[in-house]
Parts: structure tokens; C-alpha cells; sequence
């Protein structure tokens, strides 16, 4: 069976926001086999709460989780986000 990651990403609402996570998840070889998003409003602030569950694909890299972590720190730098990626093994 394979391997899921559960990834959770918070931070500022914007158009794309979605759409560039995963894009990326899928130029590594990821599959995403759940996803939840909402955006809620604080003052005048709209924060976006993104959950994926990914999965690696045939032709994903071996070290798919390495790399899966070490991207999702990228965009969460360059995205201004929160980001936890996981898995479920790690919230036992």
C-alpha cells in the first residue's frame, strides 16, 4: 500500500492559492486523493485553510516524502503559509 501525507496549509486568502499547491504536488508525481479548503474571515483579514491527502504515483521520485516536505517548505516561504505535512503513522 502506499504511502499518504496528509498536508495542512493555513495562511492569507488569494486567487491561485490552491491551484499552485497543486500543480506543484503534481509535477512531483503526487496524487491527490482528498482535499478540503475553506476560507474564513478575521477583521478584515480572509485566511485560507487547505487540507490534501497525496499519495505518491507510479512515477513519483523514491524519495517522494523527502521531497514532497522539502517543496512544501518552498511554497510555504514563498507563499507566506503554515505548513504541516504528515503522516497518518505520525498521529498515532
Amino acid at each position: 500500500m502506499k504511502e499518504k501525507f496528509l498536508i495542512v496549509a493555513i495562511g492569507r486568502d488569494r486567487v491561485g492559492l490552491l491551484a499552485t499547491i497543486s500543480t506543484k504536488i503534481a509535477e512531483l508525481g503526487g496524487n491527490i486523493v482528498d482535499v478540503r479548503g475553506e476560507s474564513i474571515r478575521i477583521d478584515r483579514l480572509r485566511i485560507a485553510l487547505i487540507s490534501l491527502v497525496v499519495e505518491p504515483t507510479e512515477e513519483a521520485p523514491k524519495d517522494f516524502g523527502e521531497k514532497l516536505r522539502d517543496m512544501m517548505q518552498k511554497i510555504a516561504e514563498e507563499l507566506e503559509l503554515k505548513v504541516s505535512v504528515v503522516t497518518p503513522s505520525e498521529l498515532e
